[in-house]
């Protein structure tokens, strides 16, 4: 029987994911995109919404610095909801779960617990914590580097629940810690564990019970998302062996497709468009296009491209107007690339960016490197078009960025900052 391809109705992650948070906190952005609630931000491919208006440039000195103050180590992005910031931080052997004000930077509360690694874990490349924090209905959920999944009242930080998802669950006690940011769905929590018939797991956001329990894979250090395609929502885990798919309500499984890593070591953000279906890895693995298809009632997926010279080791990539753009690269220099997403070809890439973080609003791509400089530019299938720069933070690789309104939130192993982008240049 032939394939038929069947794309369904693309709907808004932002929607799909149910993150209304209650408002009325002191602070609050208002305006188009004023929370952050998770990974990547509402639709979780580190888009701004729609409507979220940035400078053209920022003066010489850079965009003001609204604040900025110490923070602990560790590699956890920021989630921002309800004016308040979310994150996570080492302290000695410990890890904190932080709420501060965002328009001040002041500690509102913390939650502490211990972080001694697992007996299959080596933390000496950095001891985290590395996974986003998640902001749904009236919690916050972290998880940590041993994988310990507490979910917090996300008004005093008192607990709610935890699940132990390595020590009592048995999940993949992931080598160089648990790095999975975890995904809402309606009343559910998913995330990967790891596992024969665990790989992923849902848990109810007010309790903490089992939902369901799905897959045979084990984890690694990339986080789950949803997708709307060929008429299902879909939860898609990017495994140690490649993607799988699932039903985000029942765990049922829908469809897989191979993505081949020496080292098993998938740490990138999959992104999709539609029916298509992005996922890469260091140059080990490279990158590689899906389409999801339906052939009578089961989905399948064809793989439209393979291209073994991009790869992107564990910051994120872009999808802007049909061309991927991320650093490309393994453990040593990368270059800023771009990748057309109809063909796989490698359209250019640039030795001026080093390895970066990165986010894409009203037209323009803010870039923060690994050496701490903040670059605001125009990525395009012709190159890159740096229109500001400013040195904003120094203390080694940066976490994933956050952008709440206009209001833009960094960190590295050091510290924190907040930077206002949505004034006019030379202000």
């Amino acid at each position: 029987m032939p394939v038929n391809r069947l794309f369904g109705p693309v709907v808004p992650l932002a929607c799909l994911l149910s993150l209304a948070l209650p408002a009325g906190d002191a602070g609050q952005t208002e305006g188009p995109g004023s929370d952050w609630p998770q990974f990547g931000g509402p639709s979780r491919d580190f888009h701004a919404p729609p409507g979220v208006r940035l400078a053209d440039r920022w003066p010489d000195a850079g965009p003001r610095r609204v604040w900025e103050r110490p923070l602990g180590e560790g590699y956890s992005g920021i989630a921002a909801g309800g004016g308040r910031l979310f994150t996570m931080f080492r302290r000695g052997g410990r890890e904190v779960v932080v709420a501060l004000d965002a328009s001040t930077g002041a500690t509102l509360w913390e939650r502490e617990s211990d972080a001694s690694p697992l007996e299959k874990q080596d933390l000496s490349q950095g001891p985290g914590p590395h996974a986003t924090p998640l902001v749904t209905g009236d919690v916050v959920c972290a998880a940590g580097v041993t994988a310990r999944l507490q979910c917090l009242d996300r008004a005093t930080g008192g607990p709610r629940w935890r699940r132990e998802l390595a020590r009592d669950l048995g999940g993949t006690p992931v080598y160089r810690g648990y790095s999975s940011s975890p995904l809402a769905w309606q009343d559910a929590v998913i995330v990967p564990v790891g596992g024969d018939g665990r790989g992923l797991m849902a848990f109810h956001r007010d309790d903490g019970r089992e939902l369901w329990r799905a897959g045979r894979f084990h984890n690694t250090n990339a986080s789950p998302i949803l997708i709307e395609a060929a008429g299902r929502t879909q939860v898609i885990a990017f495994t140690q062996d490649g993607l799988a798919a699932f039903d985000p309500s029942t765990g049922e499984a829908l469809w897989s497709h191979a993505h081949p890593q020496r080292f098993h070591d998938n740490i990138s953000l999959p992104l999709a468009r539609g029916a298509r279906v992005f996922c890469t890895s260091s140059l080990d693995g490279g990158a590689r296009l899906i389409e999801i298809q339906r052939d009578g009632g089961e989905l399948g997926t064809r793989e439209l491209w393979h291209q073994p010279r991009f790869g992107v080791y564990f910051t994120n990539v872009l999808w802007i107007d049909g061309v991927l753009y991320g650093s490309s690269g393994g453990v040593g220099p990368t270059f800023l690339s771009a990748l057309d997403a109809r063909t796989g070809e490698v359209l250019w890439q640039s030795r001026d960016v080093p390895r970066a973080s990165l986010l894409y609003a009203d037209g323009r791509t803010v870039i923060l490197t690994e050496t701490g400089e903040l670059l605001l530019a125009r990525l395009s299938p012709a190159g890159v078009e740096v229109v500001s720069r400013t040195e904003a933070l120094s203390e080694g690789p940066p976490a994933p960025l956050a952008l709440a309104g206009t209001r833009l939130y960094a960190r590295d192993r050091a510290r924190i900052v907040a930077l206002e982008l949505g004034e006019a240049g030379g202000r």
